[in-house]
């Protein structure tokens, strides 16, 4: 079964998305604060990273970038999530592998994690 951490600071996005991604049957973890995300990425393990890029009062991009240049972390796969449906700006400031504009599609956001994690070195 395959980890996902998911990070985002609205409640009510994390509930959604965690129902979804268990629904699918992966094994999900759920953060509100981008602060302890390197952490408790280290700990969980995941398979895959659903990241916000704006986490109150921290940016998930910046996250991303700290999670690309560990060693411990560098191979896990990250897709941004964001309102801000600027997907060239996340791109140009992280290496994430993906972006996913907010609201999403169910279908769209499952497909892009398989993707993903089909895909990860």
């Amino acid at each position: 079964m395959n980890k996902i951490l998911v990070v985002d600071d609205n409640t009510d996005i994390l509930s959604v998305v965690a129902l979804i991604l268990q629904s699918n049957g992966f094994e999900v973890s759920t953060l509100t604060n981008g602060h302890e995300a390197i952490k408790i990425t280290e700990q969980f393990k995941p398979d895959l990273v659903l990241l916000d890029v704006f986490l109150g009062g921290m940016d998930g991009r910046e996250i991303c970038q700290t999670l690309k240049e560990s060693e411990k972390t560098k191979h896990i796969p990250v897709i941004m999530f964001s309102a801000n449906n600027n997907k060239k700006e996340v791109f140009d400031s992280c290496n994430a592998q993906d972006f996913i504009g907010k609201p999403f599609e169910i279908n769209e956001l499952v497909s892009k994690i398989k993707y993903q994690l089909a895909h990860a070195c």
